[in-house]
């Protein structure tokens, strides 16, 4: 499976996170992809017992957590 990381330093932030899938399609032609947009879609200002101030990559956690109950670890 393809991967892309590309910042959004040409792209605003607000509306147009579609567009690293738009890109990603141009070269996984044949081959089953898929784009999950999840790093950095929340943020906190306070710290607690399970999580640092900032981001909170909740998306990775969720995503890393399915992966690893489906290859029963």
């Amino acid at each position: 499976m393809p991967v892309q990381h590309i910042g959004y330093t040409a792209f605003s932030i607000l509306g147009l996170t579609i567009a690293g899938g738009w890109f990603l399609r141009e070269f996984v032609e044949g081959f089953p992809w898929a784009h999950l947009d999840i790093a950095g879609t929340a943020y906190t200002d306070s710290e607690g017992p399970h999580q640092v101030k900032g981001p909170t990559a909740i998306g990775v956690r969720l995503f890393t957590e399915f992966l690893l109950r489906r290859a029963g670890a």
